[in-house]
């Protein structure tokens, strides 16, 4: 018999590492840029964005063929793909096979995220199923709020060691996912995924990102407007292919109606501004006050530790106040964190001052935020749907990553990285994407029709399921 709370164990590993792997480079970035000094720091930011390029253009038809032919079957060959990219990634002599090994794990991660919370889900009893999903979000937040600061540890001996250490921990879960997860697939499940509008979207994406971080060296000239372009182009053409594709990239219906598309815009700027501080604090600590990796990464930890806080406590909070409250507060607070840090970080180290209680506002924010848009994301769906539903929010939270990254690159242009001036944009755009956020998180509850249901409420979540593609508010 299959003990619920163990199989979680193995899916929340796999999941935690696949999101820790987004962001743990982040804080690695000047010590793989010291050992390849021919590379811009415009270059080496691929190395981050690639990954999640590739990871939202799999993502979805890799849930879809988890459905035809057995979730667990692609949850564990993701995971042997994701180890394989990892070795690959920590033998790397050059970038480009760095960037090689970065989207062999990204396909791994790809398969790994929809089948697993799939596969997991028919496990535990309907009544737990909203709290398994609140936890599930959860981890995902705290794998991208941990990345800065153990790959700043582990970086501080070898850079190589932010994928060495996901072999052995993959290999375990490889081992314990036949005992704990048994095998479901969806037996109404018949079209195969759109896999062009997949590679479509992976263009777009990398077209998008190559015009907005190239575009400042390059002038704006010819080849920065032809990017942006055909990343413009290729985006109408998934549209047009999502709505007429019977397994599509991106199901038209997940995006119906204000609540939905609010939410979907309030992951991308989220995840925008968490990229860009990420990226951003890991850089300006060492390059501008001369911290060693390991001072990063240690520096950066009390943020994930008063996210957990926040991500614990998102539940109990959101019965109280309601989810769109929660995500208006939990956005202001990154947008205080980014608006303190423009106004308060200069040449001279002011960590205790300035960069630790920014940490503790801004970390508590962070932390609200991820649960929230999943439990938003999935209300209303059906138990069907609701892998499909955290797809989509997976592809949203991607373009977000890639986007912020994207965008920050450009506002640095070719200035130095030693120069405390030079990321005063980067933290007002966090700041700005954080009001964004508290927006469309005010949006959602101004078109609401009723309360959101808390993940751990199961009866209202079951009543919510009832109703059509437009969650209850």
């Amino acid at each position: 018999m299959t003990k619920p709370w163990r199989a979680f164990a193995v899916v929340g590993t796999a999941i935690f590492l696949t999101i820790l792997d987004l962001f743990i480079v982040n804080t690695a970035l000047p010590a793989v840029a010291a050992e390849f000094p021919q590379t811009p720091v415009a270059h080496l930011s691929w190395v981050l964005t690639i990954y999640a390029i590739v990871f939202a253009a799999v993502l979805v038809p890799a849930g879809k063929f988890g459905d035809l032919y057995g979730r667990r079957r692609f949850f564990i060959g993701g995971m042997v793909v994701f180890v394989l990219g990892s070795v690959i990634a920590s033998l790397a002599p050059n970038p480009a096979l760095l960037l090689a090994g970065r989207a062999v794990q990204a396909v791994g991660a790809a398969s790994i995220t929809p089948n697993s919370l799939a596969a997991l889900l028919p496990v535990f009893p309907p009544q737990r199923r909203p709290a398994v999903i609140a936890a599930w979000g959860a981890l995902a937040g705290l794998g991208g709020l941990t990345g800065p600061a153990l790959g700043g540890i582990l970086a501080q001996a070898d850079w190589r060691l932010i994928f060495l250490i996901n072999i052995p921990v993959g290999l375990a879960a490889l081992a314990l996912t036949p005992r704990f997860i048994p095998e479901v697939r969806d037996e109404a499940a018949s079209a195969r995924p759109d896999l062009i509008g997949a590679a479509l979207l992976a263009v777009a994406l990398a077209a998008l990102t190559l015009g907005l971080s190239q575009g400042p060296q390059w002038d704006w000239d010819v080849r920065g407007l032809a990017s942006l372009t055909l990343a413009a182009v290729l985006v109408v053409v998934v549209g047009w292919r999502s709505r007429r594709h019977p397994a599509p990239i991106i199901e038209p219906s997940l995006l119906s109606g204000p609540v939905r598309r609010l939410t979907m815009a309030a992951t991308v700027v989220f995840w925008a501004a968490f990229a860009i501080l990420l990226v951003a604090s890991a850089l300006f600590m060492t390059h501008v006050w001369g911290f060693s990796v390991l001072e990063t990464g240690l520096a950066l930890t009390p943020g994930p530790a008063i996210a957990v806080v926040g991500a614990v406590l998102s539940s109990r909070l959101a019965v109280r106040v309601g989810y769109g409250m929660l995500g208006v507060a939990g956005g202001v607070m990154v947008a205080v964190a980014g608006a303190w840090m423009a106004a308060g970080l200069g040449a001279e180290p002011a960590y205790a001052t300035v960069y630790l209680p920014v940490q503790l506002v801004g970390g508590f924010g962070f932390g609200l935020l991820p649960p929230t848009l999943i439990a938003v994301t999935v209300v209303g769906l059906p138990p069907s749907r609701l892998s499909t539903g955290i797809a989509v929010y997976s592809i949203f939270r991607q373009i977000g990553v890639v986007l912020g990254v994207a965008a920050w690159v450009a506002l640095l242009g070719d200035r130095a990285t030693t120069d405390a001036a030079a990321f005063r944009g980067g933290w007002m755009l966090v700041a700005t994407l954080g009001i964004a956020t508290a927006v469309c998180m005010a949006g959602i509850r101004v078109f609401a029709e009723s309360p959101l249901p808390a993940p751990g409420d199961p009866l209202q979540l079951a009543k919510s399921a009832g109703g059509g593609a437009e969650p209850p508010g």
